[in-house]
C-alpha cells in the first residue's frame, strides 16, 4: 500500500496566528498543597503537644507512685535497687510502648522532650528518695548499735574482765564508724562511749548485788565500777549489804524452820504413842521415848505421863467425869518426884474437859468411841416397827446404866446421826400409817417417867400425842387419820382460826386443862393440834377458810383425848363429855352418866339420905323388873353411915389434903348440887361454884380431887 502525500504551493500565504494563554491550574494546585501541608503540620504539632502533655502528666504520677512504693521499703539498699529497676522499666514502657491504636507512646519527634521531662522528674524524685534512704541508713546504723549495746550489756553483766574489754572495744568501734559516717558528731560519740561503759557496769553491778553481794563490795572497793557515778555505787553498796543481812536472816529462819519441822515430826511421833495408849494398846515405839531426841521435845513429859497413867489406870479412857475429878485430886495431893507428874494432872484435866464436852454434845457417840457397849439400833421399818422398838428399849437400858454410873445426868438414847435419821422418817410428808407406827414404837419404848419425850426426839407434838394415844389403847386407824389431817393442814387445804379467836365450849373447856402439869402448855397445844388435824381429815371442805363445824370439831377433840363412842350419846366414854351441863375432859373408859350418878350418890350420902349401897343397883333392879325375874333383896345405907361414907370418899379423892369448903366451912349437899367440874389435869379436877373455885378447908388453896377415886368409891 502506498501513502499519498498531498502537495501544496510553497507559499501558503498569510497564516493565522495562534494565541496560547499561560495555564493557571498548576498555581492553584500548588497553593492548595501549601495549605494542606500547613494544616498537616499544625495537626502534627498539636498531637505532639498533647502527647507531650499526656506523658508529662502520666509520667509525673507514675514516677511519684514509684517513689512512694520504694519509700515503703525499709532496707535502703533494697530501696535503691528497686528505684533503679523501676525507673528503668518506666522509661522503657514509654519509649517502647504503644497506644491502643498502635502508635508509639512517645513519637520520635517527642523523644527528646520526653527524655528531658523524664530526667527532670527522675532527678527530683531520686533526690527526695535519697534523703530518705540516707536517713534510713543512718537509722539502721543507730539500730544496729542499740541492739549491740543491749546485747553487750547483758553479756557484760556476767562476763569475765577480758570479755568485758572485748565487748566495750567492739562498741567503741561502732561508735567511731557512726562518727565517721556523719551519723552522729564527735561529742555524741563520746557520750555514747561513756553511756555504754556505764550501762555495762550497771548491769554487772545489779547482777553481783543480787547474786554475789560480798563480791560486789570487794570489787567496788577496788574501783572495778568506775563507769558508775559515785552516788549509784553508794546506793548499790547499801543494797548489797542489805542482801547480805537478809541472806543471813533467811539462813537463820531456814534453820529454825527445819528445827521446828523436826520438832513437829517428833511431836507427832509422841502423839502417836499417846493415841495408841488411848486406844488401850501399847505402841512398839515406846522404847524410843528413852532417846535424847524424844527427851528434848516439850511433849515428852506428856507422853511419859500418859504411859504411867495407862499403866496405873487401864480404864482411863472409860472413866466417868466424877472418877476423873477424883483422880485429879489424888494427883494434885501426890508429892512430885518426876517432871511428868505435873503432866499427869494436866492430862487428866484434858481428859475431863474432853469427856464433859463430848458427853454434852453427843453422849452416845462418845461412849461408843471409848469402847463402851452401845446396842445396835436398826433403821425404822414400817413393816416391822417392833424391831425398832426393841432396839430403842435396849438403848433405854444402856442410858439408865450411863445415868447410874455418872456419865450423864439425864437419859440419852440416840447419837446425833441417829436422831437426824429419826426426824427424816418422822417428817410430815411421809406416809401417815408409817408415821403412826413409828409414834407407837417410840411411845412403847420410852419409860413413862423419862424426862425425854417422843416430842423431844422428833419435835412433832401431834405425832407425839397420837403415840401416847395408841399406847393407852387408842386405835391405829385413828392415829393414821390424825396424821393424814396434819398433812391436809400443812398443804393449806384447811385453815383454822388462831386459838385466841376460838370461843366455842370445847375450846373453853380445854383451855388451861393442863396448866398445873409440867409442860402443861405443850400438852394442851399438842391435844389442840391433834384435834385440828383430825377435824381437817374429816371436814373435806372446798373452802379452807370456812367457819368451823363445831359438831365435827367437838367429836374430834373427844377422840384425841382418848374418848370413844359418839360424843353426847350413851356409848361415849372418856374424852370430852358433858357433865352437869359443862364440857369436861374425862378419864379414859369413863362415861358422863357414871360421873353424874356418882356425884348424885355423893350428894345423897352427904344428906344422909337412905339409898342403895351402890347406885347402879337402881339400874340393875329396873332391868330385872322389866324382864319379870325375881328380885334379890336390896342393901340400903343412910343417916350417919352415909355421911361417913361421903367423908371417906372425899378424903380418898382429895389431892390437896382437905375437903371442899366455902368460907372455911365444908360444903353442904345443896351446894354440891349447884357445882360443876373443871378438869385441871389428867384425873385432877376442881369444883366450880358460881364461877369461883372451891377452896381446900386445910390449905385454903383450890380443892383438887381424883374423879377416879370417887367413881371407885361407888363402883362406877
Amino acid at each position: 500500500m502506498t501513502l499519498t502525500v498531498p502537495k501544496a504551493g510553497s507559499d501558503g500565504g498569510r497564516s493565522a496566528r495562534v494565541r496560547i494563554e499561560e495555564p493557571k491550574g498548576g498555581a492553584m494546585l500548588a497553593q492548595f498543597g501549601d495549605q494542606m501541608r500547613a494544616v498537616g503540620e499544625a495537626l502534627e504539632n498539636d498531637y505532639l503537644s498533647r502527647e507531650a502533655q499526656r506523658f508529662q502528666t502520666d509520667l509525673t504520677g507514675e514516677m511519684n507512685n514509684l517513689r512512694l512504693e520504694v519509700m515503703e521499703i525499709g532496707d535502703p539498699d533494697q530501696a535503691e535497687a528497686a528505684w533503679r529497676q523501676g525507673s528503668r522499666a518506666l522509661r522503657q514502657s514509654y519509649l517502647e510502648g504503644q497506644t491502643e491504636d498502635g502508635r508509639p507512646r512517645v513519637s520520635p519527634k517527642n523523644v527528646e522532650k520526653f527524655g528531658l521531662t523524664f530526667d527532670e522528674l527522675h532527678n527530683r524524685n531520686a533526690f527526695s528518695l535519697g534523703k530518705q534512704t540516707l536517713g534510713a541508713r543512718q537509722a539502721q546504723q543507730e539500730a544496729t548499735f542499740i541492739r549491740y549495746a543491749q546485747t553487750a550489756t547483758q553479756q557484760g553483766a556476767t562476763a569475765d574482765p577480758d570479755m568485758r574489754a572485748t565487748l566495750l572495744g567492739q562498741g567503741y568501734e561502732q561508735i567511731d564508724q557512726m562518727v565517721a559516717a556523719g551519723v552522729i558528731d564527735a561529742a555524741e560519740g563520746e557520750r555514747r562511749k561513756l553511756g555504754l561503759t556505764q550501762d555495762m557496769d550497771n548491769a554487772r553491778a545489779i547482777e553481783m548485788v543480787a547474786s554475789d553481794p560480798d563480791g560486789f563490795l570487794a570489787s567496788s572497793g577496788d574501783g572495778d565500777f568506775a563507769g558508775l557515778p559515785a552516788d549509784v555505787q553508794a546506793r548499790y553498796r547499801v543494797q548489797a549489804q542489805g542482801n547480805i543481812d537478809r541472806a543471813a536472816s533467811a539462813a537463820q529462819t531456814a534453820a529454825e524452820k527445819a528445827a521446828k519441822e523436826q520438832e513437829k515430826v517428833v511431836g507427832e511421833r509422841l502423839q502417836a504413842i499417846i493415841d495408841v495408849r488411848d486406844g488401850g494398846m501399847k505402841s512398839v515405839d515406846e522404847r524410843w521415848l528413852a532417846s535424847e531426841e524424844a527427851k528434848n521435845h516439850p511433849d515428852h513429859p506428856k507422853a511419859m505421863a500418859k504411859l504411867s497413867l495407862s499403866n496405873e489406870q487401864p480404864r482411863l479412857q472409860q472413866m466417868t467425869p466424877a472418877e476423873l475429878r477424883a483422880s485429879i485430886a489424888g494427883e494434885e495431893n501426890r508429892p512430885v518426884k518426876h517432871k511428868y507428874q505435873t503432866e499427869r494432872v494436866q492430862l487428866l484435866k484434858d481428859r475431863l474437859k474432853l469427856a464433859e464436852t463430848e458427853l454434852s454434845k453427843d453422849a452416845v457417840a462418845y461412849v461408843r468411841d471409848i469402847g463402851l457397849f452401845v446396842p445396835d439400833l436398826p433403821e425404822f421399818d414400817p413393816s416391822d416397827p417392833a424391831a425398832y422398838a426393841k432396839g430403842l428399849q435396849a438403848r433405854v437400858k444402856m442410858s439408865d446404866d450411863l445415868v447410874e454410873k455418872g456419865f450423864v445426868r439425864d437419859p440419852v438414847y440416840l447419837d446425833e446421826t441417829e436422831l437426824e435419821a429419826l426426824k427424816d422418817v418422822a417428817a410430815i410428808e411421809n406416809d401417815p400409817s408409817a408415821r403412826a407406827s413409828l409414834a407407837y414404837a417410840l411411845t412403847q419404848s420410852l419409860p413413862a417417867d423419862s424426862p425425854v419425850t417422843v416430842s423431844d426426839l422428833i419435835n412433832d407434838p401431834v405425832m407425839s400425842h397420837i403415840g401416847g394415844l395408841q399406847a393407852a389403847g387408842g386405835r391405829a386407824t385413828l392415829a393414821t387419820e390424825v396424821l393424814r389431817g396434819q398433812q391436809v393442814i400443812e398443804a393449806g387445804n384447811v385453815k383454822l382460826p388462831p386459838v385466841a379467836d376460838r370461843t366455842s365450849a370445847a375450846h373453853v373447856a380445854l383451855q388451861g386443862y393442863f396448866a398445873d402439869e409440867p409442860k402443861g402448855e405443850q400438852t394442851e397445844a399438842a391435844i389442840r393440834a391433834s384435834a385440828d388435824a383430825l377435824y381437817a381429815a374429816r371436814v373435806r371442805r372446798t373452802d379452807p377458810t370456812a367457819a368451823i363445824d363445831e359438831d365435827i370439831y367437838r367429836q374430834a377433840l373427844h377422840e384425841v383425848m382418848g374418848g370413844t363412842g359418839k360424843y353426847g350419846q350413851t356409848n361415849a366414854k372418856g374424852g370430852m363429855q358433858s357433865v352437869r351441863g359443862a364440857l369436861t375432859p374425862l378419864p379414859m373408859n369413863t362415861s358422863a352418866d357414871s360421873v353424874n350418878r356418882a356425884l348424885a350418890q355423893l350428894q345423897f350420902d352427904m344428906e344422909g339420905r337412905k339409898s342403895p349401897v351402890y347406885d347402879r343397883m337402881d339400874a340393875e333392879f329396873a332391868a330385872m323388873a322389866q324382864a319379870g325375874g325375881a328380885l334379890p333383896p336390896r342393901d340400903f345405907i343412910g343417916g350417919a353411915d352415909a355421911q361417913a361414907r361421903a367423908d371417906a370418899i372425899w378424903q380418898a379423892a382429895s389431892r390437896s389434903g382437905g375437903q371442899p369448903g366455902i368460907n372455911g366451912e365444908v360444903i353442904g349437899p345443896e351446894a354440891l348440887a349447884d357445882m360443876h367440874l373443871k378438869a385441871v389435869g389428867p384425873d385432877e379436877y376442881r369444883l366450880m361454884h358460881n364461877g369461883r373455885t372451891v377452896a381446900d378447908t386445910l390449905s385454903g388453896l383450890p380443892f383438887e380431887f381424883s374423879l377416879t377415886e370417887i367413881l371407885n368409891g361407888y363402883e362406877q
